[in-house]
C-alpha cells in the first residue's frame, strides 16, 4: 500500500450495517499509474524473461529496505491455472516461494520458505499481480550487494521448472539485486533480562554485562 498509495484514483469503502468500521476499504488505480509507481520505488522490469512452469511469468521485481526488515517486491503475470490437483475433499496444495540472498561470491545468507499469497484457485490467463513478501535480513549480515533468487514450489509435486528467454535452469533463478547498508539491526540487541535480576543462588552467575 505504501508503494501504490501516490497512484491511487479512487478510494472506496463498504459501509458496515450499523455504522460501525467499514467491512471492506479499497481503491482503484490505473496499470499506468501502478507501473509509474513501481518504477519510482525501484521496482525493475527483468532483464530476462523468467516462467515458472508455464503458469507465471515474473515480469519485474525489486526489494524496498527498512531498519533489519526488507521486502522482495514481484510483479506476476498468470498464463494459465494453477496445474497442482488434490484428491477430493482435500485442498488444493497452495504455491509458495523460497528465497534466498547471495553475495558476490555465492554465499547464501538467507534462505527462507513463505506462503504465497496469490490467488491460486481462481486467477486467470492474463491478469496481473503484485506481491510483497517479507525477507528478514540477520542482524549479522555484512553491508554490501547481494542477490534475491527466488523459486516457486508447493509441499506436494515440488518446485516448478523454470526457464529463462525460453531455456530452462537448474538453479534457483536471481531475480533482483540487494543493496545491504549498515547497521542492520539498528540497535544492539537487549539481553533476555538484566544480570542484576539473577537469583544469587542460581548455578549460573553472571560472569559479565551483556
Amino acid at each position: 500500500l505504501q508503494l501504490l498509495a501516490p497512484a491511487i484514483e479512487d478510494a472506496f469503502h463498504l459501509p458496515a450495517p450499523r455504522g460501525e468500521k467499514p467491512l471492506l476499504s479499497g481503491f482503484r488505480l490505473s496499470a499506468s499509474a501502478a507501473q509509474q509507481a513501481l518504477a519510482q520505488a525501484s521496482i525493475q522490469p527483468l532483464a530476462a524473461d523468467l516462467v515458472y512452469g508455464d503458469v507465471l511469468r515474473l515480469e519485474a521485481a525489486g526489494t524496498v529496505q527498512d531498519g533489519g526488515q526488507a521486502s522482495l517486491i514481484t510483479v506476476w503475470r498468470a498464463l494459465a491455472p494453477w496445474p497442482r490437483w488434490a484428491p477430493p475433499g482435500q485442498p488444493v496444495p497452495p504455491p509458495k516461494v523460497a528465497i534466498s540472498l547471495t553475495d558476490s561470491a555465492g554465499y547464501r545468507w538467507v534462505n527462507q520458505d513463505v506462503a504465497s499469497t496469490l490467488p491460486h484457485l481462481y486467477w486467470q490467463p492474463g491478469e496481473l499481480y503484485l506481491e510483497a513478501t517479507p525477507l528478514d535480513l540477520p542482524a549479522d549480515l555484512p553491508p554490501g550487494p547481494y542477490a534475491a533468487h527466488l523459486v516457486v514450489y508447493d509441499d506436494v509435486g515440488g518446485p516448478l521448472p523454470v526457464r529463462r528467454n525460453g531455456a530452462f535452469v537448474a538453479a534457483a533463478p536471481q531475480v533482483a539485486p540487494v543493496s545491504v547498508a549498515a547497521p542492520i539491526a539498528g540497535a544492539a540487541p537487549s539481553p533476555p533480562f538484566p544480570a542484576a535480576q539473577s537469583e544469587p543462588s542460581s548455578p549460573l552467575p553472571a560472569r559479565g554485562r551483556w
